[in-house]
C-alpha cells in the first residue's frame, strides 16, 4: 500500500533505521503486532513516546491512524497503518 510505503521510505532515509517494515491492518489485533526486535528487545510505541497515544491520526491521509513499535538499540522498526473504522472495531485508543 502506498501509504506504508511512503512511511517505511520516511524511516530508512530520514530517520537512519535500517530494518523496517510496515504493514496496513484491516483487523488490527495486538497479537499481529511485533513485540520485541529480531534480537529480543522489548519494542517501545514511538507514537506514545511522543505523548501522542498508542494511534496516531496521519495529518497527511484523513481517518488514517499509524503505530510504529521500535528498538533504537538495533534500529529496528515496525509501522502499522489502519483506519479509524477498522481501529474503533477492535477498541483501540486513537489520538488526532
Amino acid at each position: 500500500m502506498e501509504i506504508v510505503d511512503k512511511l517505511v521510505s520516511q524511516w530508512k532515509e530520514n530517520v537512519g533505521y535500517t530494518d523496517v517494515d510496515g504493514k496496513f491492518m484491516e483487523r488490527p489485533s495486538n497479537e499481529q503486532l511485533a513485540e520485541k526486535c529480531l534480537r529480543g528487545c522489548s519494542l517501545v510505541i514511538y507514537e506514545a513516546s511522543k505523548g501522542a497515544g498508542p494511534w496516531r491520526e496521519m495529518q497527511e491521509y484523513p481517518d488514517h491512524y499509524r503505530q510504529t513499535r521500535i528498538c533504537r538499540k538495533h534500529a529496528y522498526a515496525r509501522i502499522y497503518v489502519t483506519t479509524g473504522l477498522h481501529a474503533l472495531n477492535v477498541s483501540y485508543t486513537l489520538k488526532e
